[in-house]
């Protein structure tokens, strides 16, 4: 039930931008992002304790990866692989376009279904996991929208409900550590119960469940070789819970 926002911008330093949020049942452990994968000290990404694999990670070669769950109403009927696992195994590759073409040559139809997200700052791919069938799409420059549903799918509550706050936010500017329209977005909760689980930050869902962690990133265009990527992140499960800036391969 995470959500994924999406700002891609052609002849711009930053051409691409995330805000993400994941949500997680509580009691399930992870590391905040870092180089945990001693066989692959280039990836720098969120660990799940619980099965080893990553929601959210880049490498050095300035490739994103995510991955969130699909809204299904079919059950597997045998044992399934964690969908974590997909993101280290994508995040190997260098860039999106390569990365996209491996994992369409390679993949197994072993995992319950998901959304992938895959970027670089040229390309940007959805490959679509639903109904035991794999797609995938290009993302459009411009805002775009992901979450258990499609991309920027009107049956989606919670797109439907926060998109237009996501148009009018101000784009973050890392040069300046300009992030706090798109923070403030993350941290966006519904009081109503019936959109409780539709908010951008969902608080407490059922009590044992709700967003456990946020980040914003940005990846720098090619043109700009001094510029390293960029990545706020926040554990709502913390004492303290405030974005911090990562030092990212530094």
């Amino acid at each position: 039930m995470c959500i994924l926002f999406i700002l891609r911008k052609k002849n711009s330093k930053w051409p691409l931008l995330i805000a993400t949020n994941r949500d997680e049942f509580y009691n399930r452990n992870f590391l905040s992002p870092g180089t945990h994968w001693r066989r692959y000290p280039f990836i720098f990404a969120g660990k799940d304790k619980k099965a080893g694999g990553s929601w959210l990670g880049v490498n050095k070669h300035g490739l994103c990866v995510s991955i969130l769950n699909r809204e299904s109403k079919i059950k597997p009927q045998h044992k399934l692989l964690s969908r974590g696992n997909l993101v280290i195994n994508a995040l190997k590759n260098r860039k999106a376009e390569e990365t996209k073409n491996n994992f369409l040559k390679c993949f197994q139809k072993k995992y319950h279904f998901f959304n992938l997200f895959i970027a670089d700052n040229s390309n940007a791919y959805w490959i679509k996991y639903d109904n035991f069938e794999i797609k995938v799409f290009s993302i459009p420059y411009g805002y775009s929208i992901l979450d258990n549903f499609d991309l920027n799918d009107k049956n989606s509550l919670r797109q439907s409900l926060n998109k237009e706050i996501f148009y009018k936010s101000k784009h973050p500017r890392p040069d300046s550590d300009d992030f706090d329209d798109w923070s403030n977005l993350l941290t966006l909760s519904k009081q109503s119960l019936d959109e409780k689980q539709a908010s951008i930050y969902v608080n407490k869902y059922k009590n044992n469940y709700g967003t456990v962690s946020s980040s914003i990133i940005g990846l720098p265009s090619s043109r700009v070789s001094s510029k390293n990527i960029f990545w706020l992140y926040r554990n709502s499960l913390s004492n303290q819970p405030s974005f911090k800036k990562l030092k990212v391969f530094s």
